[in-house]
């Protein structure tokens, strides 16, 4: 009698064992250890997404002319470890530093302006967001 017996052994790590048993004559055996079938690829992926503001803070709110307002953003970025460009513009005013995260704002106009930062990963994704500040007389 002959016959075939697949088991899988976690003594393999994820390989399954094919165990052939071959019973000639009065019941001897011969036992053959093989590697299971190939196993199916494990497939890892990575989304990519723009990046998306997580925090955003404006202090004061309220500026009179040439006071400073302290500006700052953080954005998240797919992958995490990818770095990202800023950039600011305003309806009227000035940034200390218009590429970076963290920045001054100095208001050159009066009453409610817009300011609006860009935050870019390498490829040329971009994610803006609008903060406001109100430019008192």
């Amino acid at each position: 009698m002959t016959y075939l017996r697949r088991t899988d052994e976690p003594a393999f790590a994820g390989l399954a064992a094919l165990v052939f048993a071959c019973v000639i004559g009065c019941g001897a055996a011969e036992t053959i250890d093989y590697p299971g079938p190939a196993q199916e690829p494990e497939v890892a992926f990575e989304a990519k997404l723009c990046p998306a503001f997580v925090a955003h803070l404006v202090i004061p709110e309220n500026l009179h002319p040439d006071d400073a307002a302290y500006v700052f953003v953080r954005a998240a970025s797919s992958p995490a470890d990818e770095s990202l460009d800023y950039a600011w513009r305003a309806t009227a005013g000035t940034f200390s530093y218009p590429r970076r995260a963290i920045t001054e704002y100095r208001c050159t106009g009066r009453g409610p302006q817009l300011l609006t930062v860009t935050a870019s990963d390498s490829t040329g994704c971009d994610t803006e967001l609008e903060l406001s500040v109100d430019c008192l007389e």
